[in-house]
């Protein structure tokens, strides 16, 4: 996979919660697909919850279930949102011609797995 030149940014930081964005292409043409990964991490696991919650409630989410403490999924920028302790992870996979939710959700449990350890 190849970084994404977004991938150099420093980390916005406001306190003690900072937001963290990076993105990776795989092959180039109509079979490119993207992984793009934006971690919120709160100041504390409550307030991480609101406003995830917030934000479910505004975007309309689809409930994931099994996926860190919550999870969701939005059509429209597709992407899937899961909370896990003060962190938020927003992941979006997809190609030139469509989303790829099954790959959404295997990227998330990957991601959450390893920031469980």
């Amino acid at each position: 996979a190849e970084p994404s030149l977004r991938n150099q940014l420093r980390d916005a930081e406001e306190g003690r919660t900072w937001t963290s964005t990076a993105s990776w292409s795989t092959t180039v043409g109509m079979n490119r697909k993207t992984l793009t990964l934006l971690v919120r991490h709160g100041q504390s696991r409550e307030e991480t919850q609101k406003a995830f919650e917030l934000s479910r409630d505004v975007l309309k989410g689809d409930p994931i279930a099994h996926l860190g403490d919550a999870a969701f999924r939005i059509g429209n920028p597709t992407q899937l949102d899961v909370r896990g302790g003060a962190d938020w992870l927003i992941l979006s996979v997809c190609t030139l011609i469509a989303p790829d939710p099954a790959l959404q959700e295997k990227a998330a449990r990957e991601i959450v797995a390893k920031s469980a350890k």
